[in-house]
């Protein structure tokens, strides 16, 4: 059942309210009932001494069947048990109240009268209470009914008490006028609390009329999606549990329908413009598969910006791969919202019952994982479940949860340094500082770890704990006397961060390092994300001292206009261009065109890739600045690294005639 809604609770909250008002005035009434029944008592002792027994025994049994009515509408209304708690010795209180009137003389055949009725009210109360004992299985209107009965058979027994009190007041005598009128005032409490019984009745019939009336409104909130109308997730693990429950083998086949970009297009227009692309894609969709002819009924709201088709391919075999693709068509339709009118991309994966899996929970998670094959693989694509995919899952989120116990354990991490040397000197320039991750007695390579750090968000605490321990490794180099700089490679989301130049110089300062013993790397492909951002950090981490450098330049599509705007000192050189330059001479050229395009703006160029000494000859007859690769070294260790430089190798940079 679904939880309890606020607006749930304040009907609760109202409705209780005007219960405990009507419970206090039919105390209220009982209480006046009785006062007058003491005013009568005294009164009329002066008058008739005989008749007074018959009053009060008379006035106790109205009192105890109309406190036992209370009982049942008490209980009902609040299913507190504790409601009837009394009802035992209302019910001795009213057979030793009709055994006195009958020894004080009143005629047989009215007593037994009194006897049916209340006979009749006991057994509408049993049938009651049994009903109730059934709990969450009891009949609502059987209750109403028992309810009714019970009532008739109380205001029986209440025109034979009225009647027993005219006869009584009728024998006090004509001049016993005070009497006379507190009986009169006996009657008219009597008519008000029958009134008072009739108002809980009606109150309680309303209100039990609203409750089912929002109770139905809950349950299709709770199964279907409040934006689009569709049925949700709970709706559809239902009655999917439903049909394999009653046949595991029959042929079902999910296609989970996501659209592609959608965090960008909600971080770009905002989420009440996304809600409405939501509407527009549904609409969308449920005109297509109309077309298509795909059951009315086939189409769920999985989750924001997640669409699932679920179809049955006893009835619709091969319906699902051809419905598939043409739900791709999605690509060539503007969607209007506001006024956007952008074009949208969805990616789709597909998993089939009983070929992939035969429970609710599997067939839901490996439609998923062929959505996110789908979505990785660049969108607006239709992938089928494969089992393969599970095993990179798993992989997945293994490399993910080793990664972050390594950064919260600070354990298995470790940085390599590879040189850079100065083409003027032959020398030792700086030196760069790669990540190596040594996890289960083996080394994984950057590029499985660093896509998953991306991907799940750990490249930021990734790249800080870099920047930190190559501050560390810089200054424990200075006080072994060598001045060395090193270069630290830096994600787009760094860039991002609004106090990012804070964490730099944050760093620099634990260490005490100096600023230009820095050089932070970022791609070009990275630097076009956010452009604005971006020049906004670089320029504040230029104000602390640090260098900048733009990595796998040629990769990425930053225009000349873009890249004079922004604050660097050195571009890097892709190694794919450089490890094919001494074979094609279009990556020469391309290599050629850099260099002159960063001489022109200024900037020192750095070659990564050298592997040959072809390639080295060619890239210093180019005139470039700084070569890095396995010719001069691979990365390596900072002890390593130490011995190397402490070695003061040199190599020739001059290029035979």
């Amino acid at each position: 059942m679904p939880h309890r809604s606020s607006r749930s609770k304040v009907f609760s909250l109202r409705m209780f309210l005007p219960v405990v008002a009507i419970v206090l005035i039919a105390a209220f009434v009982i209480k006046m009932g009785h006062d007058s029944t003491t005013r009568v008592s005294s009164n009329a002792s002066k008058l008739i001494e005989t008749q007074i027994p018959k009053l009060r025994a008379t006035d106790d049994i109205r009192h105890e069947m109309n406190a036992r009515l209370i009982n049942l509408y008490t209980y009902y209304a609040t299913l507190e048990p504790s409601a009837i708690t009394g009802n035992t010795q209302l019910e001795d209180g009213f057979h030793t109240n009709l055994q006195e009137l009958e020894s004080l003389g009143f005629p047989d055949f009215e007593a037994k009268a009194l006897i049916s009725a209340s006979g009749e009210f006991q057994s509408h109360q049993d049938a009651f209470h049994a009903e109730m004992s059934l709990g969450a299985e009891r009949d609502w209107d059987q209750l109403r009914v028992h309810l009714a009965n019970a009532q008739e058979s109380a205001q029986k027994s209440d025109r034979i008490l009225s009647e027993w009190s005219r006869n009584i007041r009728n024998m006090a005598g004509e001049g016993a006028t005070t009497t006379l009128d507190d009986l009169s005032r006996l009657n008219q409490l009597a008519i008000t609390f029958s009134l008072v019984v009739i108002a809980i009745a009606t109150f309680f019939m309303i209100m039990l009329y609203a409750r089912f009336r929002d109770q139905d409104e809950i349950y299709w909130r709770a199964y279907h999606d409040h934006l689009t109308g569709l049925p949700n997730r709970r709706n559809l693990e239902e009655k999917l549990y439903d049909d394999l429950l009653k046949d595991g083998n029959s042929k079902k086949t999910i296609l989970l329908i996501g659209l592609d970009r959608l965090a960008l297009i909600t971080s770009t227009f905002g989420h009440l413009m996304a809600d409405q692309l939501a509407v527009s894609v549904t609409t969308w969709l449920e005109e297509k598969l109309e077309k298509e002819g795909a059951p009315d009924d086939s189409l769920y709201e999985f989750a924001p910006g997640v669409w699932l088709l679920l179809l049955d391919e006893n009835q619709q075999t091969g319906k699902a791969n051809n419905l598939a693709y043409a739900l791709l068509d999605i690509a060539t339709t503007p969607m209007l919202f506001g006024v956007h009118q952008p074009n949208v991309t969805c990616s789709i994966g597909i998993s089939c019952c009983p070929d992939d899996d035969n429970t609710v929970s599997g067939l839901l998670r490996k439609a998923d994982t062929a959505l996110r094959e789908a979505l990785q693989s660049g969108g607006n694509d239709v992938v089928c479940y494969q089992p393969r995919m599970n095993t990179e899952t798993e992989m997945w989120l293994s490399t993910e949860a080793g990664l972050r116990h390594s950064l919260e354990n600070n354990v298995e991490l470790e940085l390599y340094f590879q040189p850079k040397i100065e083409v003027a000197t032959g020398k030792i320039h700086c030196a760069e500082a790669l990540l190596r991750w040594h996890h289960d007695d083996e080394m994984v390579s950057p590029g499985v770890f660093i896509p998953v750090a991306e991907a799940c968000g750990l490249i930021v605490p990734v790249g800080e704990w870099v920047m930190n321990h190559a501050c560390k490794q810089i200054r424990e180099w200075l006080d072994e006397g060598m001045t060395i700089p090193v270069a630290v490679n830096i994600s787009a989301q760094h860039f991002q961060l609004s106090n990012f130049s804070e964490h730099v110089q944050y760093a620099l300062e634990k260490y005490n390092v100096p600023a230009e013993m820095l050089e932070l790397e970022i791609t070009e492909e990275a630097s076009t994300a956010h452009p604005d951002q971006l020049v906004m950090s670089m320029l504040a981490l230029k104000s602390i001292g640090v260098t900048l450098t733009i990595d796998d330049f040629g990769t990425g599509y930053s225009s000349l206009s873009y890249l004079k705007q922004l604050p660097i000192d050195a571009i890097k050189i892709d190694r794919a261009f450089v490890s094919n330059m001494d074979e094609a001479n279009r990556d020469k050229a391309i290599v050629q065109m850099i260099m002159q395009l960063a001489q022109e703006l200024g900037f020192k160029v750095v070659a990564e890739g050298v592997e040959t000494e072809k390639q080295k000859e060619l890239l210093t007859d180019m005139g470039c600045d700084l070569l890095q690769g396995f010719l001069f070294s691979r990365p390596i260790p900072a002890n390593e690294y130490q011995k190397l430089m402490r070695s003061e190798p040199s190599w020739n940079m001059n290029t035979p005639n």
